[in-house]
Parts: C-alpha cells; structure tokens; sequence
C-alpha cells in the first residue's frame, strides 16, 4: 500500500503563500517596468524621426517656395523667348542680348523618409502618417516637373545663339516653350496640396536658403530675371 506523506513547509503555509505573492509581484513589476521602457523608448524614437522629417521637409519646402518665387520672371523669359521664335519664323531676327538662361533651384531631399524604420513609421499616429506620406508625393511630383522643366530650358539654351532655325527645330523650340509654360502654371496647384499638407503637421518652409547655398544660385536668379530682348 502507498502511505501518503504529509507535506508541512518549515514555516508554514501562510509563509509559503506570501513568498509565491511576494515573486508573482516582483514579476509583474518588472513586466511592467520593461513595458514602460520600452513605451519610452519608441516615443523618444517616434519624437526624434518626426523631428529629422520636419527638418528634411522645412528645407523641401523652402526650395519649392524658391521656385514659387521666380514664376515671374521665368514667365517674361518664356514670352521673350516665344517673340524670338516667331522673329526667327519671320526672317527678321531679333537679337537675344545674353544666353538663354536656365531656373537655378534646389532638390528636393526625401532621404529620412526613405530611411525611416517601418516600426517606427508605424508608431506615428495615422492621420499624421498619412500626412507625411502625401506631402512627399506632392514633393516628388514637383521634382518630376523640375525634371520637365529642366529639359525643355536646355532644348531652348541650345537654340540660343541661333540666327536662323529649320521648320523642325521652330517645332521643338515651341514645344519645349509650351512644356515650361505648363509648369510654371501646375506650380501653384502642387502649393495648394504643399500648404494642406504642411498645415496639418505645422511645418514650414525654413528661411534663407538662398543666403545659406552656395553663391553662384543667386547669380544666376538674377541672371534669369534680366531681360534677353
């Protein structure tokens, strides 16, 4: 037959139920510390990604309010240069009085963007999430005009010191004078979603960044605002 052993702890039960009260406490206290770090942690991260993203956008916003700035200009130029072409179809050749200049700028930068961990990315609340995500793409669509733009001002800077162009190159000079006209004009559309955007997420364009680029930028803005005719 099996005897049954009477088990009796050497300080009693009630010692052995603190103790088991005393561990199970100690567990949960330190699974709660561990959680409260960790929650502090992807805060701080959270907090630190927001801030390198509204310093890359402040800066990306600023160089698109550079080029908001010289829609003027890149408008006169653009007619000049339209006047120049029908003088050239004409036969009667009007005299360009420099080259055909180009819109001196800034790129846009989405490196912490493309580099934000996806965790991270994650933790941001949604609404501001969506936000970042639209702004960025109303900035490429802007560096895709830039590109545009860029293209059709060199088409027009190799026509330049031209006397006299064939009925093909008349063509391509057109066109590429129609492709800077229509982004200088979609120019104030992507401003719209750029203002609703930034608005939500209180960022904004940051000041001077002319004055803190390299010189040769603001030589050749004025270069561009001088009359070719």
């Amino acid at each position: 037959m099996f005897r049954l052993i009477r088990v009796k702890p050497p300080n009693g039960w009630n010692a052995v139920g603190w103790e088991l009260v005393i561990v199970t406490a100690g567990v949960l206290i330190a699974l709660g510390a561990q959680e409260l770090a960790q929650r502090q942690h992807w805060k701080l991260e959270v907090r630190e990604t927001r801030n390198a993203l509204d310093a890359e956008l402040a800066r990306d916003l600023a160089a698109f309010e550079y080029r908001l700035s010289q829609r003027r200009c890149v408008d006169d130029r653009l007619a000049e240069l339209s006047e120049w072409g029908e003088s050239l179809e004409a036969g009667s050749p009007l005299k360009l009085k420099s080259p055909v200049p180009g819109v001196p700028g800034f790129t846009v930068r989405t490196a912490v963007w493309e580099l934000t961990d996806g965790e991270i990315a994650a933790r941001i609340p949604l609404e501001a999430r969506l936000n970042y995500a639209w702004l960025y793409d109303a900035l490429k669509t802007f560096d895709e005009l830039r590109d545009v733009e860029g293209d059709a001002w060199e088409a027009l800077a190799a026509y330049g010191g031209s006397s006299r162009l064939d009925e093909a190159d008349l063509r391509a000079m057109k066109t590429a004078i129609g492709k800077a006209e229509a982004v200088n004009a979609i120019l104030q559309g992507v401003k719209l979603s750029l203002d609703k955007y930034s608005r939500e997420l209180s960022v904004h364009p940051e000041s001077n960044i002319e004055r803190r680029s390299d010189k040769i930028i603001a030589e050749w803005n004025r270069e561009l605002c001088q009359p070719l005719l």
